[in-house]
């Protein structure tokens, strides 16, 4: 990888270390995957699912969250995932819609989908 030099400032007095290396090349976030896996509106999938689910991809995942309708509860809570644990919180959301958002690095986006599929109920 090649280096360039810069300067850091003009004033030698000010500066202790008066050049820097940095790389020449941008490091790339492509990485970075981001997948929304709509959640059943009729309730029929658990916490607990949910959990396993979750904790299956979490060498992968750096956050995932989503509103999620669970019937046990006749409520939607938030879930959210971060630093390898997993949070709930009633939430006051009134919508129909479900969801789960993962954000995570070299996810395979198939993979989880087929996964989660497996989760749903048969149409």
């Amino acid at each position: 990888m090649s280096h360039r030099t810069v300067r850091l400032s003009s004033n030698p007095v000010l500066e202790r270390n008066p050049v820097r290396s940095e790389p020449s090349v941008i490091p790339s976030h492509t990485r970075l995957r981001t997948l929304c896996l709509p959640c059943p509106s009729n309730g029929s999938i658990t916490r607990v699912q949910v959990e396993h689910f979750i904790m299956q991809w979490s060498n992968q995942l750096i956050r995932a969250k989503g509103d999620i309708k669970f019937a046990a509860h006749q409520e939607t809570q938030l879930m959210q995932f971060a630093g390898k644990r997993i949070y709930w919180e009633k939430t006051r959301a009134d919508t129909d819609d479900s969801y789960i958002v993962l954000i995570g690095l070299d996810m395979d986006i198939d993979l989880i989908k087929q996964s989660w599929a497996r989760l749903l109920p048969s149409p």
